[in-house]
């Protein structure tokens, strides 16, 4: 009696490991298969430190630059704020957040595993960030530190009422006029659209040193006027703002709204 009891245990026991071992084959051959990763991808242990590797594949969408690296023990998908970046590029980013299982609306797409990096770190194998993070050949810099176009050669009449200020007031008034609402008046030479859910517009008005890197204003707005168009744009001047990902700015005015 005593030994046929033993025996039903024994055998459910036996039963159940059975159970629990195919279940568990089962979560392992689905986690394999999710999201339909290539063979190589690796996970991100990198995200603890620089990753580093060429880019295989790329895209852009809502304000981020999508990168799949291969790090050369493995694949790994990046994710940055939206910079320059093509195949065959060798790339060193900054460590930061992994995500599983992310579903990118924009893309309509599930990333099994994604790190979200700071963006490119100094040193060898970083490549600078473009639209409005990098310093690109021949460009010069703001008194702020971030690029600039070009000097154009431009004249615009200083905007009317109050708030008004021409775009090298704006500069040598930085320090008072820091949170504060602004008035400029002047000529789009550049348009960076939807970075970071924003359009980035650069004014000139033909004032301000080319020297100092005073003649150039970066302006972020929900509309998005046309290069050569003379706008005047009204908003809130901020200071050393910085954004990440090399998006540094010593003046620049947001929320601002443009009118021709």
């Amino acid at each position: 009696m005593k030994r046929g009891i033993v025996f039903r245990l024994v055998q459910g026991m036996m039963v159940l490991v059975l159970v629990l071992a195919g279940a568990a084959c089962q979560r392992q051959e689905a986690a394999s298969s999710k999201g339909g990763a290539g063979q190589g991808e690796a996970a991100a242990p990198a995200a603890a430190g620089l990753i580093r590797g060429t880019v295989v594949e790329t895209m852009n969408s809502g304000g981020y630059t999508y990168l799949r690296l291969d790090t050369g023990t493995g694949k790994v998908w990046v994710a940055v704020r939206e910079m320059k970046a093509a195949v065959g590029d060798r790339l060193t980013l900054k460590p930061g957040t992994v995500m599983h299982d992310f579903q990118s609306r924009t893309l309509n797409r599930t990333f099994p595993e994604i790190v979200f990096s700071e963006g490119p770190a100094d040193g060898p194998g970083a490549t600078a960030p473009a639209p409005e993070a990098g310093m690109g050949s021949g460009t010069k810099a703001s008194a702020g530190g971030h690029p600039l176009t070009p000097r154009a050669d431009v004249h615009v009449l200083k905007a009317e009422g109050e708030h008004a200020y021409t775009v090298a007031e704006i500069h040598a008034g930085r320090d008072r006029l820091a949170g504060k609402k602004v008035r400029v008046r002047g000529q789009v030479v550049k348009v960076s659209p939807n970075i970071m859910g924003r359009n980035w517009i650069h004014l000139q008005d033909g004032t301000g040193d080319e020297t100092a890197g005073t003649y150039d204003l970066t302006v972020t707005s929900a509309d998005l006027p046309a290069k050569g168009e003379v706008v005047t744009v009204e908003g809130t001047l901020a200071v050393d703002k910085d954004f990440g990902a090399g998006y540094r700015y010593g003046v620049i005015v947001e929320g601002a709204k443009v009118t021709r």
